[in-house]
């Protein structure tokens, strides 16, 4: 296995007694990594940040720590750990788990499982054995499908057949099912536990403006809640919003979310909890049985509030184990078995469901998805043009663009235009040169609207369409013949001739001015195609996310692709021949 890591010179520049700690540093990473410093090269601490500090699990108070060295003790340091324990193969229990259970897990495994072992005699294993990696879903399903992760300078390569490899998985029904379908694992995913739904971690300045989500919705306070990044879990808040204000108020409310702020890691078991600590927002919208647990441990700061209608939008953690080639299949049975018997009163006590209120312990049933299909947004149009902010809300290696069947929005600082099309990435600018196009993965911008489909049907148009305006007009039209929901955002793509297309790629001056409508317009380099093949790459956006990423009172979104990869960019215009080929997702309705 390969191990990188970069010693930062100012460990060692004014005392070079540090310097033989630093060389060092490697050597103690591969044996045991305790990373609580994933944003320790990210954003510096102020004198009067509040750190949300967690024991460490176990303490290692004899080994070198890094973050200690680096002179992180505050801010999101020492947060919540994403790997506990040795990554050299010496570990004889290894746990891949989504985050938002750490709370009831940790302690269960590192201290209950090992005193249970001694006590029992079924097994000898010790807290040192164990590696626990905590980390969002998408992360953990990438990063077992890509082969690692990559923590700053580091990379821990993981494997079936390698020194790390997780002998148990734990995880949600889709992202479960995904492994399933891969063949990685080794018995079928079993139900462990459900969470509550969400809750609110309140400031306890603002407690009485923010009783209870009514209160929230009617007051002028600001929020975090998940990011686009985690989509499961910010899927599920807006529904649970939806479903408990209804969609116009859950709009409204959404309008008063605060997206980002330095340092933040898109992992929701940091970022809220940070984010109202430090009164960057008052309220955090988080899953109640987190919310309960930092509201407990910083009473003096935090007050939970609990949703008790969000219980229905509650959703299971489910366990199984993989087909790890090297582990030791007798330990691991040993854990499921006192797993399932410790975890009813454990979970119950975390704050999650009661076990007689699902299928505890049962195996996992195949879940064909509802939809087949989602449609996702970062950051905002109006925000760009209004407050001038032209930076990469995020990056599109960020956003697992293989995955995706289209992506479309502008470049930071509107230097030129970024569409996915079935996965494939193209980046247009404006060079001396006249137009480039590149695969350039680094590249971000202020907003994107991207999702993908399960599956495509291809839809027969008995007509041409001689505007923008008449292919969303057809669209908005045919939704229900085609068993889509109007009011959910999906990706579309269409492939034929035009017999008449304008595009434009953005291009501003380095050096203007504050960007507005007007400067908008002014940096547009535009092209025009006649009787030309093309590939367009579409999204219909939800009415909420109307002139959030489409300009105002549009509904769709394109991005056309030319001349086989040679020119991409945004569709002022268009005029589609008879013939094209039009594809939107297939419906599961269906």
């Amino acid at each position: 296995m390969t191990i990188r890591c970069t010693v930062p010179t100012a460990f060692w520049k004014n005392d070079m007694s540090l310097l033989s700690a630093a060389t060092s540093i490697a050597m103690t990473l591969i044996k045991s990594i305790v990373l609580f410093v994933a944003l320790a090269s990210v954003s510096a601490s102020s004198a009067d940040e509040f750190p949300v500090e967690w024991p460490s699990y176990p303490t290692h108070s004899d080994e070198f720590r890094v973050d200690s060295a680096l002179g992180r003790n505050g801010g999101l340091t020492n947060t919540v750990p994403d790997v506990i324990g040795p990554v050299d193969g010496s570990a004889r229990l290894t746990i891949f788990t989504e985050g938002n259970q750490y709370p009831v897990l940790l302690p269960l495994t590192l201290q209950a499982f090992p005193a249970f072992c001694a006590a029992s005699r079924q097994c000898d294993l010790s807290a040192d054995e164990i590696l626990i990696v905590t980390l969002p879903q998408v992360m953990i399903t990438n990063g077992i499908e890509r082969g690692g992760f990559r923590f700053g300078n580091m990379t821990l390569p993981v494997a079936p057949d390698g020194a790390v490899f997780p002998d148990i998985v734990m995880l949600g029904h889709g992202p479960m099912a995904r492994l399933e379908e891969q063949n990685l694992l080794r018995t079928t995913p079993r139900l462990l536990a459900r969470h509550r739904g969400m809750g609110l971690l309140v400031d306890r300045t603002y407690v009485k403006q923010a009783e209870d989500l009514e209160a929230l919705a009617a007051s002028d306070l600001s929020f975090v809640i998940a990011t686009p990044f985690e989509r499961g879990a910010r899927k599920q808040y807006i529904a649970t919003l939806d479903e408990l204000l209804g969609v116009e108020r859950t709009a409204s409310l959404l309008s008063r979310e605060i997206q980002d702020f330095p340092g933040r890691l898109a992992i929701q078991h940091r970022d809220i909890p940070y984010a109202v600590m430090n009164r960057i927002a008052p309220v955090g919208l988080i899953f109640g049985h987190l919310a309960r647990f930092y509201a407990e441990r910083s009473p003096e700061r935090l007050a939970y509030v609990e949703i008790p209608e969000a219980a229905a939008f509650g959703s299971d953690i489910t366990v199984a184990t993989t087909r790890r080639q090297r582990g030791d299949v007798a330990l691991t049975s040993v854990f499921l078995e006192f797993l399932f018997e410790r975890s009813s009163e454990a979970y119950e006590a975390g704050g999650f469901a009661r076990t007689d209120s699902f299928a505890f312990g049962q195996e996992m049933e195949d879940e064909a998805s509802t939809e087949g299909y989602w449609l996702e947004t970062i950051g905002s149009r109006e925000q760009m043009l209004s407050g001038g902010d032209l930076s990469a809300a995020y990056r599109l290696s960020d956003l697992n663009v293989d995955e995706l069947s289209v992506a479309v929005g502008p470049a930071a600082g509107l230097d030129g235009e970024i569409t996915v099309y079935n996965g494939e990435v193209f980046v247009s600018r404006i060079r001396r040169t006249g137009q480039l196009v590149q695969a350039d993965l680094s590249t971000g911008g202020p907003f994107i609207a991207y999702g993908a489909t399960t599956a495509w049907r291809e839809v027969d148009v008995p007509m041409p369409l001689s505007s923008t305006k008449e292919l969303e007009d057809w669209l908005g039209q045919s939704l229900e013949s085609l068993g889509l929901d109007p009011e959910k955002g999906f990706p579309f793509r269409i492939e034929g001739e035009v017999a008449e297309l304008t595009y434009h790629v953005l291009k501003r001056p380095r050096h203007a001015n504050a960007h507005t409508h007007r400067s908008h317009h002014k940096a547009k380099v535009s092209f025009q195609e006649n009787n030309q093949q093309v590939r367009i790459a579409g999204v219909w956006v939800a009415s909420q996310n109307v002139g959030v990423v489409t300009h105002p009172g549009e509904r769709t979104h394109l991005h056309v692709i030319v001349d086989h990869g040679q020119g991409a960019g945004h569709v002022d215009a268009l005029e589609l021949e008879p013939g094209f080929r039009l594809f939107v997702p297939q419906s599961t309705a269906e």
